[in-house]
């Protein structure tokens, strides 16, 4: 079974968890958030798409928005479980405050790995890669071949904060951000490689986890965290957190755009909630809609926002309850499923999900301009596979690999990976393609196109 004392693990894998002055009062997870908030790929989030890509007005949420709604939830839930657990004694007084800390820097960063355009940015790059290995291996084992064929931005956002978000190093080592073991382990929602993968096998087998030339990293998280085979307990909370945050805002984004209705939202809602909590639950949007004064200009809009609200808070008592009651399960490593994936929570968010499939993802809006943003990805892998490929000795090829970032070239040339060959050239093009936003994507696209001057 797995124990609070070493799954708090505050090390890190470089020097820098001595970098703290005797005025400075924050614990070590605390400071872990300072460290990624001023971070580059946080702000880049600003302008990579939530549901609707390359939108111009404020009115919808961006990645950064959602990063910041789940790190909100997420200290919430850790704050809660917290204080329940040190109620009942199942963990010591002298972690308060940490819960909270790891979970709101793990929310706030679960998405730096995500490339331009979301999950079909991802698919994009499986299928690129795909197609590029199914003509020649270019020396990669299985296993490098499939870390990208099952490309997830899972995955890469553990390479950007341990390798590619260059802050410390020493003696020839490069630590990254230099997280601490318990914050890294938060947002390894898939403690996997890429030969590991099998849905059959239960939720943490779903995708891929970790990249080959993070292994070692994993290896070292995994040890100091005593995590054996299993998923890291906030792993759950942080879930949670996201599907809490996503699955709401979506629909209120979605009538925003025009995708839904009100009328629909509770269609689909009372279409699927049988239980009496979840009756209880639309009947206090009813009343909440009676209250609301009807000289406001879009009083649908407000109802919308009110579900939300009312929703959210539903789904966060039911996380907590949840946790708190699947405690011991979860430490001996034997849960494998999502905390809010039954009953009356369960029938919530799969009502939303379905909304959300029928009619917001797949919304002309939200759909052609994905369309239109993954055709960039695919040109852009192109143009930058052949640069790392090429010897640099043509002008094009040359050329071509000088646009890649700086900070990056450096990374793949100073800080190979324990088998360097050209499965480092191919991460080179995933870390300087996945870390630019939608709207530069596109606009360097159609530039290297020639579609635009």
């Amino acid at each position: 079974m797995m124990q609070w004392d070493t799954l708090l693990n505050a090390s890190r894998a470089g020097y820098a968890s001595k970098a703290k002055t005797p005025l400075d009062s924050r614990n070590d997870f605390e400071m872990d958030y300072s460290r990624v908030v001023f971070s580059s790929a946080v702000r880049r989030l600003q302008d990579k798409a939530q549901v609707f890509p390359l939108e111009s007005s404020g009115y919808v949420r961006t990645r950064l928005t959602h990063s910041m709604e789940v790190s909100s939830i997420a200290r919430s839930l850790g704050v809660s479980v917290e204080n329940e657990l040190i109620a009942s004694g199942k963990l010591a007084a002298e972690h308060a405050g940490k819960l909270g800390a790891i979970l709101s820097t793990a929310g706030l960063i679960h998405d730096l790995g995500n490339p331009p355009f979301g999950h079909y940015g991802e698919e994009v790059i499986q299928r690129f890669f795909t197609e590029l290995f199914e003509k020649e291996s270019y020396g990669l084992s299985a296993a490098q071949q499939e870390d990208f064929r099952r490309f997830d931005g899972n995955a890469q956002a553990l390479r950007y904060l341990s390798r590619v978000h260059y802050m410390y190093d020493k003696e020839g080592e490069n630590h990254g951000s230099d997280l601490t073991f318990a914050t890294l382990a938060t947002i390894l929602k898939y403690p996997r490689s890429s030969l590991e993968v099998d849905k059959s096998k239960g939720l943490s087998y779903k995708k891929i986890g970790y990249f080959q030339s993070e292994a070692p990293l994993f290896a070292k998280i995994r040890e100091a965290c005593g995590l054996k085979a299993s998923r890291h307990p906030l792993v759950f909370l942080l879930e949670a957190a996201d599907d809490i945050a996503y699955m709401a805002a979506d629909i209120e984004d979605g009538f925003k755009k025009g995708a839904v209705t009100l009328e629909m939202i509770k269609y689909y809602l009372e279409k699927a909630i049988t239980t009496e909590e979840g009756q209880g639950l639309l009947a206090s949007l009813h009343k909440q809609q009676a209250r609301m004064n009807p000289a406001y200009p879009d009083p649908e809009e407000l109802a919308v926002s009110w579900l939300r609200i009312f929703v959210q808070q539903f789904l966060i008592r039911s996380a907590i309850t949840a946790f708190v009651e699947h405690h011991d399960t979860i430490l001996e490593g034997r849960f494998e499923e999502d905390l809010l994936a039954k009953g009356p929570a369960g029938e919530i968010l799969d009502a939303l999900k379905k909304l959300g499939r029928e009619k917001i993802y797949s919304h002309k809006s939200a759909v052609t301009k994905e369309l239109a943003g993954g055709r960039a990805v695919y040109g852009l892998l192109g143009y930058f596979t052949e640069a790392v490929l090429g010897d640099g000795k043509d002008f094009r090829s040359r050329s071509l690999y000088s646009l890649i970032s700086p900070n990056f070239r450096f990374i793949a040339e100073h800080f190979p990976s324990q088998s360097a060959n050209r499965y480092d050239r191919f991460l080179l093009v995933t870390d300087f393609i996945s870390g630019m936003t939608d709207s530069y994507a596109v606009d360097l696209y159609q530039r290297l196109s020639g579609i635009k001057l």
